[in-house]
């Protein structure tokens, strides 16, 4: 008889079955609230490394309550990579993650501060000491794993700008009623363990923590207490914090976050000749388990999370690796707070991006073709192929302002139309950015490109963009100065070219002439009662390109715009009664006399 049929219960230590992971950890969360004792039996039945991929792929509360009900929850928990541990902390909420605090190995607790106690290259002396107050919350032997492993500069800069110690001057002369000196403290601050200093800080509510971490370390280690207290009086404060960040970025290099030079490289072009795939980090030989975050973010992001999840062994670290690494370098590089959840997510999400637009350029659209791709090129030179998309649409959209048709007025882009207008603006920032109307933006209209689509949606704006300046700047002189001169009190915004194609096709149906001045209003009226045709718009448009000197694809572009133009005319004049002259005040498509 097999062990299932007798004890009911597939024996502990079994690797789990193909799919099995990602049914378990839709389950999870259902058991942990409705039945946390089959939760821990399902746990308890599989392997370490299984338990542990089911705690990475599943989000940070449900993970808090699968952690908790593992057999061996300090081992499993330690088990974490350092950035994982750190998202589930800050994701679940401080307090809340006490539990798995008093669990964590020093090296979680370290990255931890590292990522929450500095704000860019400054030391954030009450938030890094917040942190120390949890971990003194989290249990005594949590802040001692804690104290042991941080460096003499954070702990000293610790000390002299959150517990904020200054030595008690010595006097000769005494009072017969004593100095006033005491533990319960006075306005000036409280005693310190050695008797000699006192502690001012700087937010009076963390006093207590204070007071109860400087005893555990002061019976902790004496010498060294006493070496930290030393240098809080006669080190350079500049240099002591200049030295912690040198400590704290040698730490973030194992991590796979690089200096902010090397982190620019990220944006490079890509290489002209394919580069070998990198050796497996010594990491990923020693058996090392990298982040899965990016597997949960971008599960829906086209098939570059299942390509990821679909490799085995040493080959998946190496993939996630790698992609964690491109992620960290986009969040270095664009300066963003290492302190941020949120950042960190965006950063992943930025990088899995830009290497899915690749993938989508390579004509990768499966998770088998994905994979094929990733095998053979570098998840950095991917990212770099991508984003080398985004950034030839900027770099077109900056010759265009700065050397362009643009660029003879400060506010020429005024004239580009919706959505047009707003998709170039968005390439002229520091790195270029998609301009997404759509309500699930929440008012936040610009943010990365997601998917090739998006690079193809402005690629086209930008494209109108330079042809229709070419078309009525260039071709046809418009005075862009008088164009966006116009009467606030008649037409609340300057005229769009829009409303200058319309004018201009008037122009040429009525009196055969090439030009964009306002339009006389009889002229107008015989306009709109029967020549606002298509066949005039092609005709009209065949004209401007010739004299323009337009290629095919632009003449294309140009004519799709008019008819665009065309049936919002409809819309707006299709009601004004035959032959009858238009008001300019109600009237916006068209540029007339006396508007």
């Amino acid at each position: 008889m097999s062990p299932e049929k007798r004890g009911g219960r597939i024996p502990a230590g079994r690797r789990a079955a193909a799919g099995e992971i990602a049914r378990l950890a839709e389950e999870a969360p259902r058991l942990a609230r409705s039945d946390p004792k089959a939760l821990a039996g399902r746990l308890a039945e599989l392997a370490l490394r299984d338990q542990l991929e089911l705690a990475l792929r599943t989000p940070a509360p449900d993970r808090l309550d699968l952690l908790l009900h593992a057999p061996s929850p300090m081992k499993l928990v330690r088990m974490l990579p350092d950035f994982e541990a750190y998202l589930t902390v800050r994701e679940v909420g401080p307090h809340d993650a006490l539990p798995l605090l008093s669990l964590a190995s020093a090296s979680q607790i370290t990255h931890l501060l590292d990522l929450e106690g500095w704000r860019g290259d400054r030391f954030d002396a009450d938030r890094a000491g917040a942190w120390a107050a949890l971990l003194l919350e989290a249990g005594e032997p949590t802040l001692v794993r804690f104290l042991r492993s941080a460096d003499d500069e954070m702990l000293t800069l610790l000390l002299a700008r959150w517990a904020r110690v200054e030595p008690i001057p010595i006097d000769d002369t005494p009072s017969i009623h004593g100095t006033g000196e005491t533990e319960a403290g006075t306005d000036r601050g409280f005693v310190t363990p050695d008797g000699h200093h006192r502690f001012r800080p700087t937010i009076s509510e963390h006093a207590p923590t204070i007071r109860r971490i400087a005893e555990i370390f002061f019976h902790l280690d004496p010498e060294r207490y006493w070496r930290l207290i030393w240098a809080t009086q006669a080190e350079v404060a500049a240099e002591m914090e200049e030295e912690a960040l040198r400590w704290r970025q040698r730490r973030l290099e194992e991590h796979g976050f690089p200096d902010w030079e090397e982190a620019l490289s990220i944006y490079a072009p890509p290489a002209r000749r394919q580069e070998p795939a990198p050796a497996l980090p010594r990491a990923v030989e020693e058996g090392a388990v990298a982040p899965r975050t990016a597997l949960r973010l971008l599960a829906d992001r086209g098939p570059l999370a299942e390509a990821l999840g679909a490799f085995a062994g040493a080959e998946r670290e190496e993939m996630l690796f790698q992609l964690a690494s491109v992620a960290n370098h986009v969040l270095v590089a664009d300066g963003a707070d290492a302190g941020d959840p949120e950042a960190h997510r965006a950063s992943i999400a930025k990088a899995g991006a830009y290497v899915g637009i690749a993938l989508a350029a390579r004509g990768a659209s499966t998770p088998e073709g994905a994979a094929d791709a990733l095998r053979r090129a570098t998840v950095k030179e991917l990212f770099r192929e991508g984003y080398a998309r985004a950034a030839e649409l900027q770099r077109r959209a900056l010759s265009l302002v700065r050397h362009g048709w643009a660029s003879g007025h400060p506010r020429a882009l005024e004239l580009l139309d919706v959505p047009i207008r707003p998709r170039v603006l968005g390439l002229l920032g520091a790195r270029p950015a998609y301009f997404d109307p759509s309500p699930a933006t929440g008012g936040r209209d610009y943010r990365e490109f997601r998917s090739q689509e998006e690079i193809e949606e402005t690629r086209i704006a930008l494209e109108m963009a330079e042809t229709l300046g070419t078309v009525f700047v260039e071709a046809l002189r418009l005075d862009v100065e008088a164009a966006l001169r116009h009467d606030a009190g008649r037409r609340p915004e300057p005229p769009r070219f829009s409303a200058l194609l319309l004018t201009a096709l008037a122009w040429h149906a009525e009196r055969g002439e090439l030009r964009g001045s306002p339009l006389p209003r009889d002229a107008a009226a015989a306009f709109l009662a029967g020549r606002a045709t298509r066949d005039a718009l092609e005709t009209f448009v065949g004209r401007v390109s010739e004299s323009a000197g337009l290629d095919p694809r632009r003449t294309a572009a140009l004519l799709a715009f008019g008819r665009a133009c065309l049936d919002r005319l409809g819309e707006e004049c299709g009601s004004l009664a035959r032959g009858g002259r238009p008001d300019p005040r109600f009237v916006s498509c068209l540029i007339l006399e006396g508007d």
